[in-house]
């Protein structure tokens, strides 16, 4: 990969200081891979289109951060919101004390206004088994390669990664972050987690306790990331989010760049955050599954006792605890794929 020192005349560069993360990622269908020093000093490198990493030119110890977006190309606010996190290391606004990679998966399916092209991108993250196939096989595969060479020269236990989705659904809390069930989950790990959280305003945390093939899962298990997926309000057209919504979450964010070695508790607001545990999957096994009560329409909004919340294969689905709640309710999935979680507040 080439290493450039002057940033005149490079097109690419040109139009990401100019006009941004996002006009970039959708304007210039071919990133050429190259490493270029830019006027400021910081060292941005270029791996495939939208995958994009930022070094300051000089740092102390093996710390790395991966921000990822876009892995569903309709949930625009994160896209937004990294655009102006991009624009703000690059323009100086915004200091980082080690590698940045920021990712905007999957451009072609937010220019359609669809959530994917083929296949969800996001069930796609196994290391080993998964053949690549089709266009969202392509990206991940791509990803996958990207993130291994990203975090070659750092800590496992430096490695952070926020995975940045929206709901197509109302919440109960309009910032909530799920953490992957991994190998390397630790007291320890959860301590960081919690006190980004609490940092970035995020409301509830859920825990997950089986693999999945998400991202977020991905860099954990074989990367030991400290990684969470963070849910950040509604689905919006692009343009038509209001970033000032997250406010807090960004400043969280700013600190997690600027860190020296960890994320710690200093001047941490001590804000109560819900804590789920992700009771089951519910997998949509049959074309008739229907969400029926209410409480599908917003995540987390308390189930009854008893309740019948759907139908499914011609039966119902009970409510066994007064404590439970659904989350991403979609009976409009393939068969075969998940249609919600069932979750349960244990503190």
């Amino acid at each position: 990969m080439e290493h450039q020192h002057n940033q005149k005349d490079n097109p690419l560069i040109h139009d990401l200081v100019t006009k941004g993360f996002i006009y970039t990622t959708l304007h210039h269908l071919s990133w050429p891979q190259q490493t270029l020093t830019v006027d400021n000093g910081l060292v941005l490198r270029f791996y495939h289109r939208g995958m994009l990493s930022i070094t300051p030119a000089k740092y102390k110890g093996d710390s790395a951060t991966v921000i990822s977006v876009g892995i569903h190309g309709d949930e625009t606010g994160p896209i937004e919101l990294a655009d102006k996190l991009v624009t703000q290391v690059l323009s100086g606004e915004v200091t980082i004390s080690h590698p940045c990679l920021f990712i905007f998966a999957h451009p072609d399916a937010t220019i359609k206004k669809q959530r994917f092209i083929e296949q969800n991108l996001n069930q796609l993250f196994e290391m080993s088994t998964m053949q690549i196939r089709g266009i969202e096989g392509e990206i991940a595969a791509k990803i996958k390669d990207v993130v291994e060479l990203f975090f070659e020269r750092s800590s496992g236990k430096k490695r952070w990664h926020l995975d940045l989705h929206c709901s197509s659904r109302p919440s109960q809390y309009p910032v909530f972050a799920i953490r992957p069930a991994t190998r390397h989950q630790s007291d320890d790990t959860d301590q960081e987690l919690k006190y980004f959280a609490q940092h970035a305003d995020v409301q509830a945390v859920l825990l997950c306790h089986h693999p999945s093939y998400a991202f977020s899962w991905y860099t954990g298990e074989y990367f030991q990331a400290k990684s969470l997926t963070i849910e950040l309000g509604q689905l919006r057209a692009l343009g038509e989010n209001d970033l000032s919504v997250f406010t807090s979450f960004l400043s969280g964010m700013h600190l997690l760049l600027n860190r020296n070695e960890k994320v710690d508790d200093v001047n941490c607001m001590n804000q109560d955050i819900a804590v789920y545990d992700v009771v089951d999957e519910i997998r949509k096994q049959h074309s008739d599954l229907a969400f029926t009560a209410r409480q599908a329409l917003i995540n987390f909004e308390p189930l009854y006792l008893n309740q019948v919340y759907g139908m499914q294969g011609g039966a119902p689905m009970i409510c066994e605890s007064g404590g439970h709640a659904l989350v991403f309710a979609n009976d409009k999935v393939d068969v075969g794929q998940r249609a919600a979680l069932l979750v349960e507040r244990i503190r």
